[in-house]
């Protein structure tokens, strides 16, 4: 049997170096074996059974598992031509704030101390196929990440996954969790313990960080942020002990290299850029654009260089071998 063409570390390789197309047909057109056919690529991604676990296996050994955030988020991969991706569903995009047709990404991060940001788990949204909600996933990964002996200092979460089945998930593994809540969240203040009111009813001092009772789960810290645009933010934190605005704000804030991970997958990975239409084929593609990302932010942290200036170097030397032949 003759061997597979494509693999694992051109595919992702190929997801760095491209600069705009990720097509079977253009990794074909700049593949060192003159004899690779983009069929070959085609049945790489087809046929390969790549998973989530898998993506663990990969980045085990570059973490510390006892000096970092768990940051868990979603992320919406538009597909919006793309009727025919079996994934492809409508969804809302909080990016554009309206429904979208695309892929929904359950996605898993942690964040070191160290100044690493790598994804650990990720999980495909199709609760038509599963019957499982973002939530449900949520509960997933934080077991995962448990048995495969993570020790967060906190999990970060945005206000979607701050239902209470999530936090009673996180507070029963002894970890603790901040996150956003909705202004509309029940509460009930120490003074007055019974008698519940919305969390934008309380009043805060500046600064001021509030012990309560959160309904159905238990006694929390929260605390009211104005950002700089006026908007009004809420944080709760199950560590009785952080009562710090500014501590709070600031672990807080390691929540934000999620958001630039989605956006350094998309741009730089081509997380949303596969034209397959199998769903295996696109979890494949979101598997190796993750173990591209990865590759990545190995190489900025050894090397400090950013995932862009690593993508442009490769365009850089090309421009500067063709002037050099020109001016010859």
């Amino acid at each position: 049997m003759n061997q597979a063409k494509c693999n694992l570390d051109l595919y992702t390789e190929f997801l760095i170096a491209t600069q705009k197309q990720y097509s079977c047909v253009e990794l074909q057109n700049v593949s060192p074996d003159e004899t690779m056919a983009h069929d070959s690529v085609n049945r790489f991604l087809n046929d390969a059974k790549f998973s989530p676990e898998m993506l663990w296996e990969v980045v085990k050994n570059d973490i510390n598992p006892n000096n970092g955030y768990l940051c868990i988020d979603d992320t919406l991969l538009k597909k919006l031509y793309s009727s025919k991706i079996e994934l492809v569903k409508w969804q809302w995009s909080g990016k554009d704030h309206a429904v979208k047709p695309g892929i929904g990404i359950v996605t898993v991060q942690w964040v070191d101390l160290e100044n690493t940001s790598l994804p650990v788990d990720f999980r495909i949204y199709q609760k038509d196929v599963d019957d499982k909600t973002k939530n449900d996933h949520f509960v997933e990964i934080i077991n995962s990440a448990f048995d495969r002996g993570l020790k967060p200092i906190y999990v970060l979460m945005d206000s979607w996954y701050t239902a209470v089945k999530n936090l009673k998930a996180v507070q029963e593994k002894n970890w603790r969790f901040i996150g956003d809540i909705q202004s509309n969240r029940n509460v009930s203040p120490a003074d007055t313990k019974g008698t519940w009111i919305k969390v934008s009813e309380l009043e805060f001092a500046e600064k001021e960080v509030k012990k309560v009772w959160l309904k159905n789960f238990g006694p929390v810290l929260v605390c009211k942020r104005i950002l700089k645009n006026g908007d009004i933010r809420y944080l709760i934190t199950n560590d009785l002990e952080l009562t710090n605005f500014d501590n709070l704000v600031s672990h807080s804030k390691n929540r934000w290299s999620i958001e630039t991970m989605h956006r350094g997958l998309k741009q730089v990975c081509g997380l949303e850029r596969s034209y397959m239409r199998k769903a295996t084929a696109q979890i494949n593609h979101i598997f190796c654009s993750f173990v591209a990302f990865i590759k990545l932010e190995l190489r900025r942290f050894k090397n400090n260089i950013s995932w862009y200036q690593q993508k442009w170097e490769i365009v850089r030397g090309s421009v500067r071998n063709r002037l050099a032949m020109s001016t010859a």
